[in-house]
């Protein structure tokens, strides 16, 4: 506790008049607080407009209560500061002596200090913390900052209204400080190993004991951290077997218990398991509960040369020295698990809320994720094929010039509709009607030859003359064929797929020269090209739906007729080709029009659709 000649002297030091206008107006706020809540609430102010500071903040426990003050130059710097210099007032409390954290802020371009200096009551117990956050330019600015916060605190501490109210709280808040102060000192260990290492080595020392053991409870088990004089744990030997039963036996006991039992606890028989290791090892041997907010989280076990018992008074102050270390134990075991383990203990934690009375919502939620993941695993989800797809005619039909000759009239293009018997085209038959009417005249003069001849009883002009005739019969049959066939017309009902004329009418063309394709009107098919990877799962039968590009919104069913022997390269990717049947032909679809069509496969596992085309990819990529 601060006196008054020691804040006289350290208000000397401060020869900055900046420090001592803060000293004066700190001092007038402590005068005006009537209690120690008023004295928290009153400090940050003056510190924030008296040392040109960003931020301070107070806090304390008056009566078991907590009590924070903050004050910062603007709302933004109080939210930006805020929760580092609480962090920094809290680690003051927890070490007891004060405290300094610096960082560079990229914001403000410049060095941040953070300074935390305690708050003691007039029995010296830590009850508080005042801290700032100020700029630092150089070491002189935080070494003078550091010195100001440290004689405020002092004058705090001499203000009446801070000793006659500030006094313990309550047993429950020691426990609380304790608690943080063993916190700060874990912080210089790696694992709870090493923590626990250090405990039992120093309780053996202290109480006079050949071993001094440290345990935390997972579950129904019980894992051994540490036991004294071995740098580590052989988990599998029978002498730590047996150590971990008895400490296993305590947890269950939820109370402490020696063997053999001192006088004083005559009356108490003597655990089994504990019974068991005594006769073992031979010494006396003591388990002692470490009992948290929710039950027994660890356990401490004594050995001890025989003829030395345990008195309760001993394993109660064991129980007081190594109780406050228990949640810094569990908090670096927590921090220095790896992956698998963080995985076994969040699952046992579950588990253990399972088994609680009253967890129906959770054992619900559980067996439904559980029915989910057999469904997953052995379920099956129908399968469909993204494909694309083109309509096509069932059957085209391909009409040629039927033999040379200059093109008259074309009056139908592709796309349009015809009928059985409509005219497509027509060629121009003027040479042939002349050449009928030549070869006609011909035969009429031949048959007045042959008269002549068959009167005059020639018979060799007769036997010439017939055959004349007949070459020229023949003629006339094939000039009368070529003038029927000058009219091409449509075999059926149906669709000119090609064939757009309109810009060869007198043009001569050759015999046998593609006209045009025709189709009927109702008979479309589709075809589907399938990706190489999806081939082995398509078959004649399968159905599905498609939709063309004209008409989106529009699905029309088919099933599969034909599937493609060999796999192609279309647009370079490899396809198979799949015909199938419209099974719901509709007037306005046209062939070459192009879509999208769902082919419904076997259906597959979930976890296979989902994970499928990543497993085959790495396949793929590695050879798996």
């Amino acid at each position: 506790m601060a006196d008054a000649p020691e804040l006289a002297r350290s208000a000397r030091s401060l020869s900055d008049l900046r420090t001592a206008t803060a000293l004066v107006a700190v001092l007038e706020a402590v005068r005006g607080a009537h209690t120690a809540g008023g004295v928290i609430e009153a400090l940050p102010r003056p510190l924030v407009e008296r040392l040109g500071v960003y931020a301070a903040r107070a806090i304390g426990r008056v009566r078991g209560a907590p009590i924070v003050a903050e004050y910062a130059r603007d709302a933004r710097e109080g939210e930006f500061f805020g929760s580092r210099l609480e962090d920094t007032c809290i680690e003051a409390m927890a070490a007891n002596q004060s405290i300094q954290r610096r960082f560079a802020s990229r914001q403000l371009r410049l060095e941040i200090a953070f300074v935390a200096a305690p708050l003691h009551d007039e029995s010296g117990l830590t009850v508080g913390a005042v801290g700032i956050a100020c700029a630092v330019r150089t070491a002189t600015d935080l070494e003078g900052q550091l010195a100001n916060l440290d004689a405020v605190a002092r004058l705090v501490e001499l203000a009446p209204s801070w000793n006659t109210v500030a006094g313990r709280a309550s047993v429950a808040d020691d426990a609380v400080l304790a608690q943080a102060s063993q916190l700060g000192k874990a912080a210089a260990y790696e694992s709870d190993v090493a923590l626990a290492f250090a405990l039992t080595n120093n309780l053996c020392t202290r109480l006079d004991c050949e071993l001094v053991a440290i345990g935390l409870a997972e579950g129904p088990t019980v894992r051994v951290l540490s036991v004294s004089g071995f740098e580590d744990v052989r988990e599998e030997s029978p002498a730590v077997e047996a150590l971990r039963m008895a400490m296993g036996e305590g947890i269950d006991l939820e109370r402490r218990a020696s063997a053999p039992a001192s006088e004083l606890e005559s009356g108490h028989r003597v655990p089994a398991l504990l019974a068991a290791w005594h006769h073992k090892v031979g010494g006396s041997v003591a388990v002692i509960p470490l009992l948290g907010g929710d039950g027994p989280r660890g356990v401490v076990a004594l050995r001890r040369a025989p003829g030395l018992t345990f008195e309760p008074a001993e394993l109660d102050r064991v129980a007081e020295l190594i109780g406050p270390y228990l949640p810094a134990l569990e908090l670096l075991r927590r921090a220095s698990r790896g992956l698998p383990r963080h995985v076994a203990d969040t699952g046992r934690a579950q588990l253990d809320a399972l088994r609680r009375a009253g967890a129906w919502g959770r054992r619900a939620i559980v067996a439904a994720i559980a029915l989910f993941g057999l469904w997953f695993l052995f379920g099956s989800l129908p399968h469909s094929l993204s494909v694309p797809c083109e309509v096509r005619a069932s059957e085209v039909s391909h009409l040629a010039a039927p033999f040379e000759g200059v093109l008259r009239a074309a009056p139908f293009t592709p796309g349009g509709r015809v009928r059985e018997g409509d005219v497509l085209a027509v060629f121009d038959t003027s040479f042939e009607e002349l050449q009928r009417a030549h070869l006609l005249a011909e035969m009429d003069v031949l048959e007045v030859d042959l008269r002549q001849a068959l009167a005059g009883d020639d018979a060799l002009s007769q036997r010439r003359l017939e055959q004349q005739r007949a070459s020229l019969s023949a003629q006339l049959a094939l000039s009368e064929l070529r003038l029927g066939r000058a009219r091409i017309t449509a075999p059926f009902d149906g669709v000119v797929l090609s064939g757009d004329l309109r810009d060869r009418i007198g043009d001569t063309l050759a015999q046998g020269e593609d006209l045009f394709e025709l189709a009927p009107g109702d008979g479309w098919r589709v075809e589907l090209l399938v990706a190489e990877k999806d081939a082995l799962e398509v078959a004649v039968g399968q159905t599905g739906l498609f939709s063309t590009r004209a008409r989106p919104e529009v699905r029309h069913g088919f099933e599969v007729e034909h599937v493609g022997g060999a796999v192609e390269s279309v647009h370079g990717a490899a396809v198979l080709r799949l015909e199938a049947a419209v099974t719901d032909q509709v007037a306005w679809v046209r062939p070459g029009m192009t879509g999208s069509a769902q082919l419904r496969v076997a259906g597959r596992a979930p976890w296979k659709k989902v994970t499928g085309p990543l497993i085959d990819w790495l396949r793929l990529r590695f050879v798996l």
